[in-house]
Formats: C-alpha cells, structure tokens, sequence
C-alpha cells in the first residue's frame, strides 16, 4: 500500500485499514518511524467525506507546526484554536491543544456533535505529573460517539492503556504496536581520555578498575542504593567541557551531521553554539544560501537585524550552527526551525522539546549528559526520555543508520543508570489524574454527589484495581485511586465552605468559576471580593500577570517601588494567603501559587507602549518566558470576559471595558501569537 507517494510499513497499513473500518485505534511506535502519516490519513478521510476531525498535540508549537503543515493542503478545510489564538474554529478540521479539547468538552460539547474522530497526538503524556490529568479526563469524557486515534512511543503496559479504554468508552479499540525503526540506531559513549566506545567497552573498563588513563577507581553507594564508579582521572578533575568538543571533531570527521545536541540547559545552548563558531561546516554557496535566507524570514517576520539576538542568531547560523529553546523569542525560534528544514544547519544545540512531536530528524544526536535538573535534584533520564531523543537521529529515506552518542557523566556515574538507559525497558505510563476545581464544578453540575463516578473511571483506578482476595493473603493497603478520592471530596468540602456549592448546586460563584481553567479561584476570589472593580486596566494587568508568573532564582528583575503596588497587593495577597490556608488545613495537595508581582516593572513598562526588546532593562528573564507569560495572561483576561459577559452580571460593564483594555495593553506586537501561523514560511 502506498499513501503520497510513501511505500506504508506493515504497521501503517494495519492502522490505515482500521480507519477505513471507522474503528477507534491506538499506535504505539518509536519516534520517527511514520505515526503522524496515520493521522494524516485519518485527516483527510474526514475532509474528503465531510466529517469533523479534531486534531489534539501536547504542546502550543506542535499544534502551530500541524496547522501550517495542513493548511498548505487543505487551505480554509484548517482551523486551529489553542489559549493563545483562534483562527477558523469553525473549520471541519481543527488543530487544538489537548487542555482546549478538555475545556470544549466541559463548556460546550454541543459544538463537537459533527466531530467523527479526535487524534491524540503523544498520548503517552498521560504520564505527566502535571498535564497528564487533561489526556485522562478528555478520553473519559468526550462524548460517546466521538471515535479516537491515539498515538504514542513506544510503552510497556500498551495493552492495560487499551483495555482501560475499551472499557470506559465502550468501544473495540484496534491496537497497533511496532517496535522496529525503519532506520536503526548504532548507540555510543563518549567519556573523556578513552574516547568512542560502548556499553560492553564501559563494562571492562569498570570491571577491571585498571587502565593506562586512570590513577584509581572506587564504589560508592548512591542515595536509591546504585552502585557509582567514581574515576580519579589526571590533574584530579574533569577539565571542563571542552573535552566535549571532540566528540563533535569525530562526528563531522565521520560525515554524520547534521546533528542534534541535546543539552538540558538554555543558557548553555547558547553558549555552546557560540564556542563552535569556529567549526568550517558550510562551504561558500551554502553560506550565501543561508544567509539570504535568514535575511529573507527576518524581513517577513519584521525583526530588527541591529538586535542583538536576530544579529548573534544570523552570525551563527552563517556557519551552519543553531540552537533552539522555550526561552528564544518566538520568532526566532520559528526562524530556527524553518532554516533547520532546509538541511543547512548542520549542528544545533537544543532542549528536549526539539524531541517532543516536532518533525525535525538528523543524522546524529549528541547527549551532553544523561542526567538533567528535575525541578529537585539531578536524576538519570528516564528510558523513554532517552529513546524519544534519540530517535531523532536517522532520516528515513536519507540515512541507512542514525548515530547516538551520549556524554559519560565525569567523574562519577552509575553503570547500572546507564545500562537501564540504553538497554532497559520503556517506563509503564501511570495515571496523574488528579481533577481541577473547575473540573470539579463541571463534573458536580452534572452528576452531584455521583462525581465520585468520574474517579471510578479513572486509569488511576484501574491500574490499582485490588486483586480478588485469597485465602491467607491480606489485602492491599491504600493506592492511588483512594487518594483521587480523597483528594476530590476535600475539594468538595473547600468549595462548599468558600460558597461555590450550596445546597448541592452550584451557586452564581461556582457557575463563574467554572469557565476559568487554570486559576479559577484566584480570579474567581478576585472578582467576587471587590478587588477587580477597583482596578485600571494597567492594574488589572499587573494582578492577573502576577497571577500567572514563577520566577526565577537564576534572573534579576527590577525592583517594585512599594506605592506602585499599594493600592491592591495587600487585599490580593489576603485573598491568596487564604485560600492556601485552608487547602493546607484541608490537606490538598495540588495547591493555589502565590502571587509574585517580580515581573511587574517590565510589564508596567510593556503596556505604557516600551519596544519589548528594551525590556530586558527591568529583567533579564528570557524573551519566550516573557511572550509566554503575557500570552498567558491575555487568555486569562479573555475567559474572565467571557465569563462576565455570559453571566450577564448587571453593574459590570465597566469591569467588560477595562478587561478590554488591558487586553489592548498587552496583547499587542510581539505578543501577538496570530503572527507566526499567518507568515508563510
């Protein structure tokens, strides 16, 4: 069977065949080896017989990727429609991110009456502390006679994922799993003084304890009682990271770029891209290409050359040399990914969301560690951390193998970490639900004291199902599941204390507060205790951006002066303070943020007209953690508007026309998220 052109796997044609059967289907495969064609498939099945189709992915630049890449076929057939922007949502196709399909679901499922099947793009994200709840809640939700196209990496409890849910949606879900890549993987390490090598010249080497290289080697146990080596090498340390820098000499010494090197570190993306500077990788007419190219995108995406990052980005990618993270300047980073298509970037330092659904194959990929900062602590990736990365070395068609080399972590590490690494099974994905406030109030609205229902249906539930008690065998203790259970009725008890429940109804706050996702009790608090109707616009924006914002130990910002501030702060942070107060005595865990108002200096200054690239004088938080925050904030004002509007709360049209006008303040220029998916590459 063939499909544009492309000869299909076996597995393509059994998951092919399966929607042309108008059967729910779940594909698990390694990354690169084709399951986006499947949904492609599925996608223009739909357009062609006039049927919806919702299109789901995890992240905000996947979904701008999708709908570029459709829209190029299918035109106006295209919408997307994520909490930064709405652009034909009436469309028969409709790329979303999978919190907006959960919302649609709770706020107004009578629009996906016409949607015949939904794809959830890397739905092993279900598996992620703190979004996996949105991939749960939208499977056990979304109405009945919406079939689903599930696609994930390669995972080891594939078959108790399908089962769980053939049981809730009552379906005859088709599973499809490969486990071979079309390109195959030759996997290396690189460790300093010994050069390329692998897990079989690692093993000798610690088993023996000797060689020419190291004065000494010992054991000692780790804290989750692995064994460490721990190599006493020349000048009593590991120099640095220039040693690095050679394995980059073998790997354009060998023809294997253009490469992925994954480092878990923006900072150092950058800072790397700039020590290679020196690396020939272009010869003349690719230089000029790239060049005219990137002068080309800079004018359509109106950037300023004399800019410091568009001038750094332009004198790197000259020499084939790039590097991409959240941090970057939207922009740039569509710039980036564009020239990355056209083959001339050869080596480009990169976060792990390079990896995540983004199709951007190489002929190699470089870990600079195999370790990464969790938020607590340094820890050994997880398996399918490490293989999601690395298959995004080989490009089908172009490369008969693809290279990965992985950074021997100096001078101590855990053989047995790396080992289960690279040779280990795939993680189990496991259950993260855990239901918002406000899906809690959708949920009560529907079912009252019954919601207890929407827990039983759970994964969380069913992968801790108790085994049928046997003679002599004592009972599991509490699981998971329980703890859901507990979770939501404590909920239950703050949001009928708080007066969002009474009477087993939702009252005017309740109903308010669940059309707000994400910080439904903050604004909801907010609104209902007088502080909003006393703010301007520019005050409305500082409040909700502090809402919304974490800072960041490792950035400066600008210190507030105390009478900018004065007239609402003390009220809001009661208002906080409480509601933290009684989750903490109610034992919730997944609680409320604080306010942090560091970041109001360099909004106060956005909204008054400032350029944004003279922000960085009030902070030196990146340009894409600035966007995003902003974003972000703008999303919030918009549902806190929709829902006054829809409330049709009396007294409140001057609370409508300055959340407006704060919008105006601040979602403007770059901002604006319309203009990246309306430029065409």
């Amino acid at each position: 069977m063939e499909y544009r052109g492309f000869k299909l796997d076996p597995f393509q044609e059994q998951a092919i065949t399966a929607i042309d059967q108008d059967r729910s289907l779940l594909v698990a495969a390694p990354t690169g080896a084709g399951k986006t064609l499947i949904a492609e498939y599925a996608l223009e099945k739909c357009i062609q017989q006039n049927k919806g189709i919702i299109y789901t992915a995890p992240l905000k630049a996947l979904s701008n990727q999708k709908f570029r890449d459709f829209q190029k076929l299918y035109g106006s057939k295209i919408g997307i429609v994520t909490g930064d922007v709405s652009i034909n949502p009436d469309a028969p196709a409709v790329i979303m991110t999978t919190e907006i399909f959960r919302n649609t679901i709770f706020d107004n499922s009578r629009r996906l009456d016409s949607v015949e099947y939904v794809i959830f793009d890397e739905i092993h994200f279900l598996d992620d502390e703190d979004r996996g709840t949105v991939w749960e809640e939208s499977i056990i939700f979304a109405p009945r006679h919406i079939k689903m196209i599930a696609l994930s990496a390669t995972i080891l409890n594939l078959n108790q994922l399908a089962r769980w849910i053939n049981k809730i949606r009552e379906t005859e879900l088709v599973v499809v799993e490969e486990n071979e890549r079309p390109v195959p993987l030759k996997h290396s390490l690189f460790m300093r003084y010994f050069g390329v090598g692998n897990l079989k010249d690692l093993r000798k080497l610690v088993k023996s304890g000797r060689d020419g290289q190291i004065q000494s080697i010992r054991r000692v146990r780790s804290g989750d009682n692995s064994e460490k080596i721990c190599f006493r090498l020349p000048g009593g340390g590991h120099g640095g990271r220039r040693w690095k820098n050679h394995l980059l000499d073998h790997v354009q010494q060998v023809n294997q770029l253009p490469c992925l090197y994954f480092i878990f570190n923006r900072r150092e993306c950058e800072s790397r891209a700039e020590e290679n500077l020196g690396r020939n990788l272009l010869n003349q007419t690719e230089q000029e290409k790239i060049v005219t190219l990137f002068q080309e995108l800079a004018e359509k995406y109106q950037l300023n050359e004399s800019d410091r990052a568009v001038n750094f980005l332009k004198k790197l990618t000259s020499h084939g040399i790039a590097f991409h993270h959240a941090g970057m300047h939207p922009d740039l980073k569509e710039i980036v990914e564009q020239l990355f298509t056209t083959g001339l970037i050869k080596l480009i330092f990169t976060t792990e969301t390079f990896a995540l659904g983004i199709n951007m194959p190489a002929r190699s990929v470089v870990f600079d560690t195999l370790k990464k900062f969790d938020g607590w602590r340094e820890t050994y990736l997880k398996t399918r951390e490490y293989q999601q990365m690395a298959g995004r070395a080989g490009r089908r068609g172009i490369d008969e193998r693809g290279y990965v080399y992985s950074n021997l972590p100096l001078p101590c590490f855990s053989y047995q970490s790396i080992e289960r690494i690279m040779t280990g099974e795939i993680e189990k994905i496991h259950s993260q639900f855990n239901l918002s406030y406000a899906c809690i109030l959708n949920l009560y609205r529907e079912l009252k004291n019954n919601i207890y229902q929407a827990c039983a249906k759970s994964f969380s539930n069913f992968q801790n199902r108790r085994p049928k008690r046997k003679k002599g065998h004592r009972r599991p203790g509490p699981n998971n599941y329980f703890q859901v259970v507990k979770q939501v009725s404590q909920k239950l008890i703050l949001l009928e204390r708080l007066g969002y429940i009474k009477n087993k109804n939702l009252t005017e706050k309740g109903n308010f507060a669940r059309q707000i996702y994400g910080y439904e009790l903050p604004l909801t608090e907010f609104f209902f205790q007088g502080v909003i109707n006393q703010l301007t616009p520019e005050e409305l924006n500082l409040l909700v951006v502090a809402t919304v914002f974490e800072s960041k130990k490792s950035d400066w910002y600008e210190k507030v002066h105390p009478a900018r501030l004065g007239r609402f702060k003390k009220n809001a942070n009661r208002i906080i303070n409480g509601l933290l107060a009684t989750e903490i005595k109610l034992g919730i865990d997944a609680k409320i943020k604080p306010l942090d108002f560091k970041l109001t200096m360099p909004t106060d200054a956005w909204i008054k007209g400032t350029e944004f690239n003279k922000l960085n004088k009030h902070t030196s938080a990146s340009a894409g953690d600035l966007i995003r925050t902003f974003r972000l904030s703008a999303q919030l004002l918009r549902q806190l508007l929709r829902t006054i509007r829809e409330k049709n709360i009396s007294g409140n049209e001057t609370v409508a026309d300055n959340i407006r006008n704060a919008l105006d303040q601040l979602y403007r220029e770059e901002v604006t998220a319309e203009k990246n998916l309306t430029i065409s590459p």
